[in-house]
């Protein structure tokens, strides 16, 4: 419904993220609807995720789920996140990596190069 120009819906997934328990499989199912909804607010609560939630095994698709969906964002909403993310010595040198490479996609594909 958020891709048809519903904002409220966008707006209730987002409350239902806030909500989750930590069941993975349906906090990935609740990102993964959100790709449509690209908003500040969004780009914004998906960050907060990536802080909050602590990387494991069990954690990892959840991860890369808000990722990718955050890596289809505008680059204007995402560039400060994704770069502050990619000095952020918290996190490992794995997810550092993934982080500046998700940016350096996003501004590959602005340019135009990407197909």
């Amino acid at each position: 419904m958020q891709v048809y120009g519903r904002v409220e819906a966008g707006i209730f997934l987002l409350g239902l993220l806030i909500q989750a328990p930590d069941d993975w499989e349906r906090r990935i199912e609740l990102v993964g609807a959100l790709d449509g909804f690209k908003t500040e607010g969004c780009a914004r609560l998906l960050f907060a995720e990536l802080k909050r939630v602590k990387r494991s095994n069990t954690t990892r698709r959840y991860l890369g789920e808000v990722i990718k969906v955050l890596s289809r964002f505008p680059l204007g909403l995402v560039r400060a996140g994704f770069e502050e993310l990619g000095e952020d010595q918290s996190f490992c040198c794995r997810m550092r990596d993934k982080f500046r490479m998700a940016l350096e996609e996003i501004d590959y594909r602005g340019r135009g190069e990407y197909f």
